[in-house]
């Protein structure tokens, strides 16, 4: 369907090839999942990325997820590292592959969702305004967490759902269905674009602009693709005999997190703590943008008489014909929102699938301006598009500023250069520590890291002794013994691992409750791993003291390297003083 203007743009021989429109779009764009990449990868403080590759890893090497290898999250995540390290041959690379291939597509498909309901020209425009907040570093944007890949399979999804309302494209329905199963898959989260688009669904039924039969047969094809996808992962799970595994790693233990933490949102410390430490003011420039797009919409189906005849003839009829799409956009921002918010955490991640459309709602405003035949020619002529164009960059400039600044310190902690031939950065405490690991062990000897510090398994290489891969899962759950805590204890004293890496206020803790630093805080005197079992401490301490033995010269920064003492074993037997079975 072409709307009016269109057809007058190119009667009048003005209008811009799709060409040129591409190449602006990459040219704005391509610098933006650069410097993502480079961010997302090199990071720090970004543990996440190496648990999931780690995870990822263990996979390839044949391990079931959730029965060999543990985590909170659905399996998507998990089983597209392993793609990765599989295409690669069982290097990083093909982890950083997989996320560039979903942040092209992410960029793609949501100038495919822009193009359905608006102009070419405010599509591509939209997108570059995405370039800076799609895979901004505030959100760990492009990194290998679920966000990444939830984000365009969302995309997917309601592209393929707009695209059915061009006629009865039965493939359509089923395709956005298998791409909502799939957003599930990478994340429990990804339920906002699926509750959107029944709640559209629904909408349009009950003003009478959909039928019932035709709206009864997309809704059996979109659930029919969904169960599709549900049903081939839990096979999968099944035949690897995890399935009872996935779904209490999948329902059940975050159900007990999410109840354990109820506080979050209704807490005005939450919301202190999220709006001073996520930086949300580089929001600000969308929220206004769409403010200003549903107040524009509201008025302009209210008053029709104040339509201006140039600017009615753009828009009028609508591009889509996808009638309400507003609603679609308002209703999957207002999900995904609330997902967010519903987190016990306040980690800005989360908030990533929340941008795709709180910008697609933003992008009606630039349609607006657009729909003033020649902007330029209006920035001449009305003071109040010029002012809009100049505070839409003053407030891009903010995102874009903070990108590159972060950039820049990730550069300067990282130092990348070439020396000998071979590509070198600096490594932090837990990648250094794991690549000592990889020295003085064989690769069937099993480690184990106490605490959250991901980097040092995947740089190690080496399979955990336990599937638990850290005891800080369990401070998620409520005080007091837990399945995590009785697993991860019983576990290593049945298989001790060769290598066990331990942060040192940690192991004072578990060899001496009070053997703390002098001047430390009280918090500092216990650890994540203690709070859950404070009568354990001592008795864990004791069987370390008893089975391993430190390595000094291993020590980097707040970490200790604790050897198995396999000559102990080997004459008496290992201490099974060990408390949780």
């Amino acid at each position: 369907m072409v709307a009016r203007g269109d057809s007058k743009l190119r009667s009048a021989g003005v209008e811009t090839p799709l060409y040129v429109h591409v190449l602006a779009v990459v040219l704005v764009v391509l610098p933006c999942v650069a410097v993502s990449q480079f961010t997302a990868h090199l990071e720090t403080g970004n543990l996440d990325d190496h648990f999931h590759a780690y995870c990822g890893w263990r996979i390839w090497q044949g391990d079931a997820l959730y029965r060999d290898v543990w985590d909170n999250k659905p399996p998507g995540l998990h089983w597209i590292d392993a793609l990765g390290f599989a295409l690669s041959g069982g290097r990083y690379a093909g982890v950083i592959g997989v996320c560039v291939l979903a942040v092209v597509a992410g960029y793609g498909l949501f100038f495919v969702v822009a193009r359905q309901v608006y102009t070419r020209g405010t599509a591509a425009l939209a997108t570059m305004l995405a370039g800076l907040y799609m895979t901004h570093s505030l959100f760990f944007g492009g990194s290998s967490r679920s966000e990444t890949f939830l984000v365009p399979c969302e995309l997917a999804l309601i592209a393929l759902y707009l695209l059915g309302f061009r006629g009865n494209r039965r493939l359509c329905w089923y395709s956005a269905g298998l791409f909502g199963g799939c957003a599930f898959l990478f994340k429990q989260t990804g339920l906002a674009a699926l509750a959107a688009v029944g709640l559209h669904t629904i909408v349009l039924l009950l003003l009478r602009e959909l039928a019932w039969r035709p709206a009864c047969r997309r809704a059996a094809l979109f659930l029919g693709g969904v169960a599709t996808v549900a049903v081939a992962a839990a096979v999968v799970l099944a035949t690897q005999g995890a399935l009872t595994d996935a779904g209490y790693a999948i329902f059940g233990f975050n159900y007990e997190v999410i109840t354990h933490n109820l506080g979050g949102p209704a807490d005005g410390l939450w919301w202190s703590r999220w709006l001073e430490g996520r930086g949300a003011s580089l929001l600000i420039l969308p929220l206004l943008m769409a403010l200003i797009a549903v107040l524009h919409a509201a008025l302009w189906r209210l008053r029709p008489r104040s339509r201006p005849s140039d600017v009615a003839d753009r828009l009028d009829p609508p591009l889509s014909t996808c009638p309400r799409y507003l609603t679609l956009f308002g209703a999957w921002f207002a999900f995904a929102a609330a997902l967010a918010l519903a987190s016990p955490a306040t980690m800005a991640h989360r908030f990533l699938p929340v941008i795709p459309p709180l910008l697609l709602l933003a992008a009606y405003l630039i349609n607006i301006l657009k729909a003033e035949l020649s902007l330029l020619k209006r920035m001449a002529q009305r003071a109040w598009i010029l002012v809009a164009c100049v505070l839409i960059c003053y407030f891009a400039s903010d995102a874009a500023y903070a990108q590159f600044q972060k950039a820049a310190k990730v550069y300067w902690d990282r130092s990348p250069r070439i020396e000998n031939g071979r590509w070198t950065i600096n490594l932090t405490p837990a990648e250094w520590i794991g690549e000592q690991i990889a020295q003085i062990t064989d690769p069937s000897d099993t480690m184990q890291c106490w605490e959250y510090v991901p980097a040092a398994y995947l740089r190690a290489r080496r399979p955990s002794a336990c599937r638990i891969l850290t005891a800080g899962f369990a401070s998620r759950l409520p005080p007091g013994a837990n399945p995590i805590t009785r697993e991860f204890h019983a576990t290593l004293q049945r298989n001790p691992p060769k290598v066990i890496v331990v942060s040192a206020t940690a192991y004072r803790a578990l060899c001496d409750a009070d053997a703390a630093p002098p001047g430390a805080t009280e918090p500092a005197r216990r650890s994540e791993t203690c709070r859950n079992d404070a009568p354990a401490t001592r008795p864990v301490g004791r069987w370390l003291n008893e089975n391993y033995r430190r390595r000094a010269d291993l020590t980097r920064g707040n970490l200790y390297v604790l050897i198995r003492d396999d000559t102990t074993q080997k004459h008496q037997g290992v201490k099974t003083s060990m408390p949780g079975r």
